[in-house]
């Protein structure tokens, strides 16, 4: 199969032409996010899906495709499935960014991050098709950019050593048919996502990769998004955990809800040295608590708009 590919640059070297997608296609996972019930533009907007605009609780996705391997992130806690067959490839929804709210957002940068169960790890193909110009870049585990790709068709990267995915989408475009070919594994320490990654709730971090026994220091601090209000040094939490036979342990943290759409990092050092990348997460808000029912229960479910 031949793809067209605009631009992908591999450290210095920018190479022009077109990419062959290789090896089977048997493994791959679709990601077309036509399983949920995409966002509706408000009436007037012509399919624009303009910035500022309500995303609507379920249509915002943040861990859904834990299971298949994936975590999507954005400043509004998550990306947003819009309902939008113009710029839908497989069906009638394509996804988005999003600014906390969550409101839609034409701007900001989209992660998504790759996992076995709560162990980091590489696809060995990933295929993103683009409705309009935009840029895709590639980071292995430690944070170093490794490939770029730009264009408004598909972007493929083949091989392993892509760890994290950062999609910055033009201001008029979606992405559809995130792909993935076989996962394996990161070897050595590591976090997990913050699960489930929401405010006003238990979250939970889940360390990896270590040596059985020892002990790890994991650093969480909480981060507005910008330098102007970043939280003091001191307010940073500081959590020591000890590494079960597995090399695992589990870190658990209470979120105030006031915290939505600000981004969490947290970072960890064992007793041996070892040190895990650095994992960034941008809250949701709280899930939406509907007034008691008539019977004196308490309904729990989506905030409609």
């Amino acid at each position: 199969m031949l793809v067209k590919l605009a631009l992908v640059t591999f450290g210095m070297c920018t190479v022009m032409g077109h990419a062959f997608a290789q090896g089977s296609s048997t493994s791959r996972v679709v990601l077309d996010f036509d399983d949920l019930r995409g966002q509706r533009p408000l009436k007037g907007q012509h399919s624009g899906f303009l910035e500022g605009t309500p995303v609507r609780p379920d249509a915002l996705v943040d861990t859904r495709y834990l299971p298949q391997g994936v975590v999507f992130d954005a400043p509004g806690g998550g990306i947003f499935v819009a309902l939008s067959p113009r710029d839908s490839f497989s069906g009638p929804n394509a996804a988005g960014s999003t600014s906390p709210g969550p409101l839609i957002s034409r701007s900001n940068t989209i992660t998504a991050t790759f996992w076995l169960e709560d162990t980091p790890a590489t696809p060995d193909y990933i295929s993103i098709r683009l409705s309009g110009p935009s840029t895709v870049s590639f980071y292995n585990a430690r944070g170093r950019r490794f490939a770029t790709g730009s264009g408004g068709d598909t972007i493929i990267l083949n091989g392993t050593g892509a760890f994290s995915v950062h999609i910055d989408l033009g201001p008029t475009a979606f992405f559809d048919d995130f792909t993935i070919g076989e996962l394996r594994p990161i070897r050595g320490l590591a976090l997990s996502p913050l699960l489930p990654g929401k405010a006003g709730t238990t979250n939970v971090l889940h360390v990896s990769g270590g040596s059985p026994g020892d002990t790890v220091l994991v650093e969480i601090g909480l981060d507005a998004g910008s330098p102007d209000t970043r939280l003091p040094s001191n307010a940073r939490i500081l959590r020591v955990v000890r590494l079960d036979g597995d090399g695992r342990a589990t870190v658990s943290l209470d979120v105030p809800s006031d915290c939505a759409g600000m981004r969490l990092s947290a970072r960890g050092l064992s007793s041996s040295g070892e040190s895990t990348q650095t994992v960034e997460d941008y809250l949701a808000p709280a899930p939406w608590v509907a007034p008691a029912g008539a019977d004196g229960g308490v309904l729990t479910g989506e905030r409609p708009l």
